[in-house]
């Protein structure tokens, strides 16, 4: 039996109607342009996604759990969407992608509706407030990009965006500079899932949109942490030629961020560590926690202070080595 709420047409019997051959009712066109919201079932496939969303990914463990509830309790809450501006008896959705994937993935096709006539700025507005202030949280990352769109589309100033978002300047200041200073190579990989979070994308933000293309793709086929991606970053910014840059790239970041704890002695080791001193080579070698374990407790062995500095033959920097907590850092 069909669960679909209707709305436009009489359940026949024990099968609804587009199971007795009837087709969903179209919404009128003149009572829609009226401002008066029209509730109606619309055929998933006449439905334009992607639109107006900020959403930049869409959490698939999160679309089953809705998934199962629909099937469970059916449709509780109608999506939201508008006439298509362009192409007849289509809408756009503005509030609702998650509902209308897990009904996909249910195999339905119909879904419950409120169409509502929206110009294109409002419609961007209501997206996000409704995504503000309901659902599943919007990332940094989302939010910085949906603001950049409507300062770019309708020539918004950052008090007005304040105004309309209940948020401080500050706050759409520090949005629209992570949104301009971001890579569109760095937007696609986390829209494609292939950064792990949103906090990776606004670590390689910090870096020159050059080097934030070679920085993404070594991120997202290394898989590596935000611990991780915080020392790659750091050491990029450290580096002073593409030639030294390169090399970090090519460096076994993981093993690193595992026997260094603190993400700036992971950056000034990468830069700093040479092979002309037999202590910092030794240190060079260590790619594991339990090859830095040996290392440590074989220097233990040897009668060494707590704490001891060494100097670096190649930068002059001072390296100090904690011998109780096992941590390197540089000074």
């Amino acid at each position: 039996m069909c669960n679909i709420h209707t709305y436009q047409f009489k359940v026949l019997g024990r099968k609804c109607s587009r199971e007795a051959g009837f087709e969903p009712a179209k919404p009128p066109v003149e009572k829609v342009r009226s401002k008066e919201p029209l509730a109606a079932n619309i055929s998933i496939s006449a439905l334009e996604l992607g639109v107006f969303s900020p959403r930049m990914q869409f959490d698939p463990t999160y679309i089953t759990k809705l998934a199962e509830d629909i099937k469970a309790e059916g449709q509780l809450k109608p999506i939201m969407v508008r006439p298509h501006p362009k192409e007849t008896n289509r809408y756009q959705v503005w509030d609702g992608e998650h509902r209308v994937r897990a009904l996909q993935k249910l195999g339905e096709t119909l879904v419950r509706a409120e169409v509502h006539a929206l110009s294109d700025e409002e419609a961007y507005y209501r997206t996000m407030r409704i995504n503000q202030l309901h659902g599943k949280r919007l990332e940094d990352l989302e939010e910085a990009c949906h603001i950049n769109k409507m300062v770019t589309l309708f020539g918004l100033t950052q008090e007005e965006v304040g105004k309309r978002f209940s948020r401080s300047r500050q706050w759409v200041s520090q949005r629209l500079d992570l949104a301009v200073r971001l890579s569109p190579k760095v937007e696609e990989a986390y829209g494609a899932r292939r950064l792990a979070s949103s906090t990776h994308a606004v670590e390689i933000a910090q870096l020159p949109k050059e080097d934030q293309e070679k920085v993404v793709e070594v991120v997202a086929a290394k898989k590596l942490s935000t611990r991780g991606t915080r020392g790659l970053v750091h050491a990029i910014k450290k580096a002073e030629t593409d030639e030294q840059k390169q090399q970090i790239l090519e460096k076994p970041l993981k093993f690193y961020e595992q026997t260094f704890k603190d993400p700036s002695a992971l950056e000034k080791a990468l830069l700093t560590i040479k092979p002309e001193d037999d202590f910092l080579a030794k240190v060079k070698e260590i790619r594991t926690e339990e090859q830095a374990k040996e290392f440590f407790e074989e220097v233990q062995e040897k009668g060494r202070e707590p704490i001891t500095t060494e100097q670096c033959p190649g930068c002059g920097k001072q390296l100090r080595i904690d011998w109780v907590k096992g941590e390197i850092s540089w000074f």
